[in-house]
């Protein structure tokens, strides 16, 4: 899903020479030291003659800004996971030429796994830059680089600070900076043939322009809550807790237990964002499959049998042929209603029931107390059925006769019973108390509110799948409808192999429509063949059709022979 992401941040020196290894993966953040891999590309520019390398730069900066003041601007930006790292770096080197321009700059592109979700990639660039810009004519040194600017004697004096971002009008600059990642963005999406479009605007502003637009699909979209970033911080954690599990199963279990309530606010956000968005999916599944079923049924109402088959150029061809070209229209029938089932039966795998919503919004809100107590107690109730069979067993080899060995084994699996027995018992015991204190932590009025608001997000997200499956399911419907009616049509032809006169009169447009499988023709090649095939049903009735002697009874083929 296209996601729009810009933030400016300010440096201080402090941490300058450190952030620049950081970003270009350099020094300990290095591969071979950090074993971090998600370094895509690096590249930096505009740098003073006296700076050989981006960290002699940087570190320069870092001794020679003044204490309070900024040493480093940086742009963090969200790319496209949907275009190649190429294309990317080709919107980041844009994107400099035009909001970094002559200044002093690094950058440098990662590309990394969400850190909530493995499966989805998230490129992104670090652009750190300075204020400073340097005079033309002017030899400076690493010191006098960073000093106060002279306009009148600019040789004495240090480079000048470009202050867009921290004049009066810094704020309106910002908003241009983040309008141009926009638009070179969607230019690229545009250049790669893609329909996918950001917007830097607010949500707020994106729902006012949908309303005003009549567009209620975008307006569902964008009514929602913004999605928050986690940042480092929660990040890190995750990430250190998440280190040694290798599925994501653990991963989602560690995350809903320890996360934070920041988290748990993300979490809604996601579920709003990802339920507008399987709307959009629905609405736009539902007008295509609306046009094809609408052509399907374009000929349902009865037509005019006899202009059909008068239009010119007519095609002929026999029963035979006919009935060939029919299995393979089916064919083609057949696949579609088998995707179309495909479809339903994939999108139904993820909708949930009432039971597992709640389960899962009060695993969420528990931190994952809540699901590890279920599953405890379903440990418990195997365990007790593994007793009751063992003790089931224990009772029916109870020894008869004098068998000392035989009664020892017999009390000593008796002991073991009672011990196991007794361990389940309390556990189970154990077991019902957090029960219990959990349903009363469940039970608080903060609690319901918050469960209510995640089930909520989850059922809307629920009610839309259910449609997509049913829309799914009465596409596969009608197309299994005419796959019986050709079916049908094809089983009287057969009937009409052996005629001597077998050949059916259809509409070249019909004709083609079977031989390529136009299956938005469907309903028309039915009810064209289904006329020419009761044309051949109506003369073999009135006798008007000497069939072949392999198609007449015995009873048939006596009497014409009586008639000559």
């Amino acid at each position: 899903m296209a996601t729009y992401h810009c933030k400016l941040n300010k440096g201080k020196g402090s941490y300058c020479f450190q952030h620049a290894n950081y970003i270009l993966r350099e020094g300990r953040y290095s591969k071979e030291v950090s074993g971090r891999e998600d370094l895509v590309y690096k590249e930096y520019g505009n740098l003073p003659a006296w700076a050989n390398s981006p960290q002699e730069f940087w570190k320069a900066a870092a001794a020679h800004e003044r204490s309070n003041g900024v040493a480093y601007f940086e742009l963090e930006i969200a790319l496209p996971n949907e275009l190649s790292d190429e294309e990317n770096k080709k919107i980041v080197q844009e994107y400099v030429k035009q909001v970094v321009g002559n200044k002093p700059y690094t950058f440098a592109i990662h590309n990394k796994p969400a850190s909530l979700n493995e499966d989805v990639k998230q490129p992104h660039a670090h652009i750190m830059f300075s204020e400073r810009v340097a005079e033309k004519d002017v030899n400076y040194t690493k010191e006098q680089f960073f000093k106060r600017y002279n306009s009148h004697h600019p040789e004495r004096g240090g480079a000048k600070k470009d202050t867009r971002f921290t004049a009066m009008s810094g704020k309106k600059n910002i908003l241009e900076v983040r309008k141009t990642l926009e638009e070179i963005i969607n230019k690229s999406y545009e250049n790669n043939g893609m329909d996918v479009r950001i917007s830097a605007a607010t949500l707020q502003k994106l729902y006012n322009e949908a309303v005003a637009k009549n567009d209620v699909d975008l307006a569902n979209f964008y009514n929602r809550a913004p999605e928050k970033h986690l940042g480092p911080e929660e990040v890190n954690k995750i990430k250190k807790g998440t280190k040694n599990l290798k599925t994501q199963e653990e991963k989602k279990e560690f995350y809903i237990k320890f996360a934070s309530d920041y988290a748990l606010d993300m979490f809604y956000a996601r579920q709003c964002k990802e339920a507008a968005a399987e709307l959009m999916q629905l609405n736009k599944e539902r007008a295509e499959l609306q046009k094809k079923i609408a052509e399907l049924e374009k000929m349902q109402e009865q037509i005019n049998k006899a202009k059909e088959l008068a239009e010119k150029p007519v095609v002929k061809f026999v029963a035979g042929d006919a009935a060939d070209i029919l299995t393979t229209y089916i064919k083609k029938l057949t696949d579609e209603a088998n995707l179309a089932n495909k479809q339903a039966v994939s999108i139904s795998k993820f909708v949930l029931s009432e039971k597992r919503m709640l389960m899962y919004a009060q695993s969420v809100y528990t931190r994952g107390v809540s699901k590890k107590i279920v599953k405890e107690f379903n440990h418990i109730k195997k365990i007790e059925k593994q007793y009751n069979e063992a003790y089931a067993a224990w009772q029916n080899s109870k020894p008869t006769g004098l068998n000392p060995v035989a009664r020892f084994k017999y009390h000593e699996e008796e002991v073991r019973l009672e011990k196991w027995k007794a361990d389940i018992e309390a556990r189970k015991a154990n077991t019902q108390a957090k029960i219990d204190y959990l349903n009363k932590e469940l039970n608080k009025p903060e609690a319901k509110i918050k469960i209510a608001k995640m089930v909520e997000s989850l059922r809307q997200k629920n009610n839309i799948r259910k449609e997509r499956c049913k829309n799914f399911q009465n596409y596969n419907k009608q197309l299994n409808n005419q796959i019986a009616l050709c079916t049908a049509i094809r089983n009287k032809l057969r009937g009409h192999l052996y005629d001597r006169d077998n050949s059916l009169t259809v509409s070249d447009k019909i004709y083609q429509s079977i031989k390529t499988g136009d299956i938005a023709q469907a309903q028309n090649v039915i009810n064209e063949l289904r006329s020419a095939v009761n044309k051949l049903e109506t003369n073999r009735a009135r006798g008007g059709n000497d069939g072949h002697f392999l198609s007449r009874s015995y009873d048939e083929e006596r009497s014409r022979d009586e008639g000559r």
